[in-house]
């Protein structure tokens, strides 16, 4: 799963968390901006590499990114999961934990509670 990010560093970080959630494999790609979800951290190979780059679906994607080379792939790492961790100051286990609770209510209604 691939997905771009954008925002304030609060937004990125909540974006990051979630992400790391469901995909606790998450690489940073790119100038930080573009992860690569995965249940496990990517192996990177260039014998994978190259076999992709003859791949006309595979290729795209990297030729969109401007990444020609194994040497280019590299270079376009950002960050490993437990990187990701630390930028949003999660825990190896954080990812597990359930969201905290907040108890909101307005005059007049019953407290309402939302995740």
């Amino acid at each position: 799963m691939l997905q771009w990010v954008a925002g304030t560093e609060a937004e990125y970080k909540t974006i990051v968390r979630t992400f790391l959630s469901v995909f606790p494999g998450t690489t940073a790609w790119v100038d930080g901006g573009l992860l690569a979800g995965s249940v496990e951290p990517p192996r990177l190979r260039r014998s994978d590499f190259d076999w992709k780059l003859k791949v006309p679906g595979r290729a795209q994607g990297l030729h969109d990114l401007n990444i020609e080379s194994f040497d280019q792939l590299l270079a376009a790492f950002k960050a490993g999961p437990d990187d990701s961790r630390r930028v949003c100051r999660l825990g190896t286990a954080a990812h597990r934990r359930p969201p905290a609770r907040r108890v909101f209510s307005q005059p007049g209604r019953a407290a309402t509670t939302s995740i």
